[in-house]
């Protein structure tokens, strides 16, 4: 995948996240920290979620040298296409990765942001400065499917945010029915 297309591809992602952002923004802080049930996550612990595994993924660090390619196998390859199959599959539940994805439950809505948007921009400017060869290169690593190219990573980045955005969803239409059936007891 050219560099451009790339960058088309995270203009796409960044476009979802904004609209999401957004949408946060017209949210209560108690609706942002109500846990649809015991053992579930807030909408604040999700967003927490999706900022840490993207740290890990694309192993974002203020370092200065690049990251090291890694060698990707057969059953590297095999691996990838399972996690995607498990982040398209909306029903289906799976333990987080890698613990250090675990939200505390302790970071405020702008903290999570800035992170977030932080995030964003060292990913953008990675991919910047790669060449048209390191686009081909694993540079990134998932917990599960091993390592993974920027194309790779970039398209599991969208799928797990489309996953939890669907969750959101959920947990807002849950919030909704408990505010109308409040109202109307």
């Amino acid at each position: 995948m050219s560099k451009t297309k790339l960058l088309s591809r995270l203009d796409a992602f960044s476009t979802s996240r904004q609209s999401f952002v957004n949408q946060l923004s017209q949210l209560t802080p108690e609706q942002l920290s109500t846990r649809p049930n015991p053992g579930a996550w807030s909408i604040l612990e999700i967003v927490e979620h999706l900022v840490l595994a993207e740290k890990i993924v694309f192993k974002i660090s203020p370092r200065a040298e690049p990251l090291t390619p890694a060698k990707k196998r057969l059953s590297n390859r095999l691996l990838y296409r399972v996690v995607i199959f498990v982040l398209k599959s909306r029903r289906s539940k799976v333990d987080v990765p890698d613990k250090n994805m675990n939200p505390a439950g302790q970071t405020s809505l702008t903290d999570l942001l800035d992170s977030w948007d932080q995030n964003q921009i060292w990913l953008r400017e990675f991919i910047q400065n790669l060449s048209p060869h390191d686009l081909k290169k694993a540079v990134f690593a998932h917990p599960v499917s091993g390592p993974i190219t920027p194309s790779q990573a970039i398209y599991m980045l969208q799928i797990h945010f489309d996953k939890h955005m669907h969750q959101i969803q959920g947990i807002l239409s849950e919030l909704k029915t408990q505010h109308q059936e409040q109202s109307a007891g």
